[in-house]
């Protein structure tokens, strides 16, 4: 599926990548935990290239995305950030809450062994403190 998604996305590049909306966002959420560690950074930035059509769906996307924070995998952790980086542009009340979501999660990267990983999250707190 994933291989799919990045053939379409590919191949639709002069329109925009891949076209997607809620139920496939939805979907795709639903089934992120059958994806490797590669396939969820592919489908999580696909996510991050949709924007939510209300406040619900933004809110219902957030909540698929709340177990992602805590993910194992670092690279899957930084890409939930990603979107609810990109989320707060569609609503800027929701500021808090995702700062509140994030914070744990990045402050306990930085203290990763890889010092290539740690630039990278900190870009990730940077970008947070602008947007604050």
């Amino acid at each position: 599926m994933v291989a799919a998604i990045t053939a379409l996305d590919e191949i639709m590049i002069e329109e925009g990548g891949v076209a997607i909306n809620g139920k496939i966002i939805i979907h795709l959420l639903g089934r992120l935990s059958d994806f490797d560690e590669f396939g969820q950074t592919i489908v999580l930035d696909l996510v991050s290239k949709y924007k939510p059509k209300d406040q619900d769906e933004l809110i219902d996307i957030m909540n698929h995305l709340a177990d992602k924070l805590k993910d194992s995998s670092p690279s899957v952790t930084l890409s939930t950030v990603k979107v609810l980086i990109k989320f707060i542009e569609y609503d800027s009340e929701l500021l808090e809450q995702v700062m509140l979501k994030v914070k744990v999660p990045l402050l306990s990267l930085v203290t990763i062994p890889s010092m290539e990983m740690r630039y990278v999250v900190v870009c990730h707190l940077l970008n947070l403190i602008q947007r604050g």
